[in-house]
């Protein structure tokens, strides 16, 4: 294992040709197409894309100069060596799989642009940068963990829930600026999806409006689920395609046993939507479960309910037996249950119970005195098919508005499985047809975190060695808010 390991090591993935040369500061230009921007953020609400040229390409007009420490207009003569702080944020449910090459596009392009430039990496994401808790990152560092999938350099963490307004987010923002002014950082690098970004544009907001502190805030998007996407300008985050890519290749294992044995229902939880499809499209699955309602091969303007989508894949089921095929495999996204029409409607019920059986018992109901007062079959058939638990926590835990909590990473697999199993025993039998349905349950949307590159695939990490060598060239632009893709 070690001789592949320094063979991965020695793996430099490829370069768009415009980030080859980083010895002089690069030029940007301004897209002169209108961008629509939110209002969230009123103070970057102004700005516009800013395309990287070659230097010297007088086909583009040159973005204008701004205003701070490297908006003069001329560049000195000897360029100060930078401070530049990063941070690796993120839920466990969207975490890439590279980031090491996306501190060593950092890395490298900072000593490119200032050769005695200090990277300084905060530990555990979000709330080590708040503790002051860093580490420099040194050259011996970021070869011995190139290409090799691994989140131990910096490890990661999140910011906590809650609104991201300015208002809301002040006392952080104080405390980040107070670690920012200490280590006297030029820019903070933020790599994050799109709740920590929504963080990292609070604090570039609370920097720039509340004159906080210098430090330029700049994000590098990242989100295997691909939950981020700008047309024209980001099509793709980093983590997707090799995502996508380890999904394809395991469910196309689980195809073939289920080809093979020709008795099992393999269900499988696969990530969000985009991954989902992405896997669907690459593996040719026999039924595709969405979030948003929509199955691959069944496009309707109403959002299916449970029952719906239960009754169909038993319409599958059914119609290859009759083939004599007694075996599939259905491919499921993340949240499946969460986001059900019908859990909305049974969360309402449950509270309006427990809120009367709180005034007249002074006590919490049981399961089974929910189970029958539940007002519509449909949410008594989905409360009656969860796990024991998932009801218990439904009637102890409430949110700030009141309503019922779900927990986390429910097993929608395994639900909508034993939904369709019982489906299944209510239907008559098929005529000179002797078959059983036996489901088996995967969940693989952890999977994607933590692959291990073979030294031939490393060129799929360019895409992170890019995006980071894309943010360290924003360092010389003065500019503030700016989100690196």
């Amino acid at each position: 294992m070690e001789g592949v390991k320094d063979m991965r090591t020695q793996v430099v993935p490829p370069l768009p040709e415009i980030l080859t040369n980083l010895d002089k500061t690069p030029e940007f230009f301004e897209d002169p197409d209108p961008v629509q921007h939110s209002d969230v953020f009123p103070s970057f609400s102004g700005l516009r894309p800013l395309m990287l040229r070659r230097r010297g390409d007088a086909s583009v007009q040159a973005a204008p100069p701004q205003s701070g420490d490297a908006a003069s207009g001329s560049a000195p003569s000897k360029p100060r060596a930078l401070r530049v702080g990063v941070i690796l944020a993120g839920e466990q449910s969207c975490l890439p799989s590279y980031p090491t090459n996306v501190i060593a596009g950092l890395f490298r392009g900072l000593k490119a642009l200032s050769p005695g430039a200090r990277l300084v990496g905060f530990v555990n994401g979000p709330r080590g940068f708040l503790e002051g808790k860093f580490k420099e990152i040194t050259e011996n560092q970021v070869k011995k963990d190139m290409n090799q999938g691994s989140w131990r350099l910096l490890g990661h963490g999140s910011c906590r829930d809650g609104s991201y307004s300015k208002e809301n987010r002040m006392e952080e923002a104080q405390i980040a600026a107070e670690v920012c002014n200490e280590l006297r950082l030029d820019a903070l690098v933020i790599v994050a999806g799109p709740k920590d970004l929504s963080w990292a544009a609070t604090l570039a907001t609370a920097f720039t409006e509340e004159e906080l502190c210098r430090t330029k805030v700049i994000g590098v998007p990242h989100s295997k689920n691909l939950n981020l996407y700008v047309k024209r300008y980001m099509p793709l985050t980093l983590g997707f395609d090799t995502a996508r890519r380890l999904l394809s290749e395991v469910a196309g294992n689980i195809f073939v046993d289920a080809l093979s044995s020709n008795k099992y229902w393999h269900f499988i939880r696969c990530g969000e939507d985009a991954l989902t499809v992405e896997v669907a499209l690459q593996t040719r699955s026999n039924f595709s479960v969405l979030t948003m309602g929509r199955q691959a091969h069944h496009i309707s303007d109403q959002k299916e309910t449970l029952m719906q989508t239960v009754t169909n894949i038993c319409e599958v089921v059914q119609s290859r037996r009759r083939s004599g095929r007694h075996s599939g495999v259905v491919l499921i996204s993340r949240q499946l249950i969460e986001t059900l029409p019908e859990m909305d409607q049974l969360k309402a019920e449950i509270a309006a119970i427990v809120k009367t059986e709180a005034a007249d018992k002074n006590r919490q109901p049981f399961p089974t005195e929910v189970d029958s007062r539940l007002k519509s079959d449909a949410t008594k058939a989905l409360f009656k098919r969860l796990p024991r638990f998932v009801q218990m926590n439904m009637i102890r835990s409430r949110d700030a508005s009141g309503l019922p909590i779900l927990p986390k990473d429910l097993e929608a697999e395994r639900i909508l499985g034993r939904f369709v199993q019982q489906e299944l025993r209510l239907k008559p039998p098929i005529k000179k047809v002797k078959a059983t349905f036996a489901p088996r349950f995967h969940a693989m949307d952890l999977m994607t975190s933590s692959p291990l590159p073979q030294s031939e695939h490393c060129v799929r990490c360019q895409l992170g060695l890019a995006n980071f060598e894309v943010a360290s060239t924003h360092f010389s632009t003065g500019m503030r808010g700016m989100l690196a893709a």
